[in-house]
């Protein structure tokens, strides 16, 4: 039983190891440009400017949304 115990451990834990490179490669992405790797991606598919970062400031999540946009002078 131990034994079956430690191999699901060691299963279930090496799973975690994927995540600490993706949450530091978002990160830099995120402190760069403002943005998510998924916000990019996003971007890139909707063709308009998307942020996670504005969403929570209470904006909409893409800036081409918004309904009052800020002018741009």
């Amino acid at each position: 039983m131990r034994f079956a115990a430690a191999i699901a451990g060691v299963v279930l834990l090496g799973a975690c190891s994927a995540f600490p490179p993706y949450a530091m490669v978002n990160g830099v992405f995120l402190a760069a440009t403002d943005k998510t790797m998924e916000d990019h991606v996003i971007s890139a598919a909707s063709g308009k400017n998307c942020s996670a970062v504005r969403a929570g400031t209470a904006r909409s999540y893409c800036a081409e949304d918004e309904l009052n946009p800020s002018p741009s002078v």
